[in-house]
């Protein structure tokens, strides 16, 4: 008798766990359409025209360098940049400068971000949250938020 309901206990638990999985699928697809347009909203709301990815990076190149190489960063990368990072509102959580990190390392819209950027050029990142610290809160960055970062692409190693 225990084990039978040890087996039905179990069975209630996977189930519970199964269905919670699914809605936090759901949380998270809704959370990134959610993002990407209060990003748009930004955009608009500042007369600002970016460019896209499939992932739902957004992107704008300010500066371009063409006295550099076209060099490229790859996830494989060493790269040296300056950045300001922000929160839609415009706090600003944190600014470095000749920072310089493996983008294997860092956040998945760095990942896809930095690449789009040559060598010696400035632009700006928006990021859903997904692609930047999710649902995952610091002391400077509350949980599902989008962000934005001015990026100066120095140096690609």
């Amino acid at each position: 008798m225990k084990s039978i309901q040890y087996a039905l206990s179990l069975i209630l638990m996977l189930s519970i766990i199964g269905c919670s999985k699914d809605k936090n699928i759901v949380d998270d697809t809704a959370q990134f359409e959610l993002d990407k347009q209060l990003i748009r909203n930004y955009l608009r709301d500042n007369n600002l025209n970016a460019d896209s990815t499939a992932e739902g990076v957004y992107y704008i190149i300010d500066y371009t360098n063409d006295t550099l190489p076209d060099k490229h960063a790859s996830v494989s990368s060493i790269v040296v940049v300056d950045y300001k990072g922000y929160l839609l509102s415009g706090k600003v959580f944190e600014t470095n400068f000749n920072q310089s990190f493996g983008l294997y390392q860092v956040i998945d819209g760095w990942k896809i971000g930095i690449p789009l950027f040559k060598q010696g050029e400035k632009g700006r990142l928006f990021l859903p949250s997904r692609l930047a610290y999710g649902a995952q809160s610091t002391a400077s960055i509350p949980s599902n938020s989008p962000l934005i970062f001015e990026v100066n692409l120095i140096k690609v190693n």
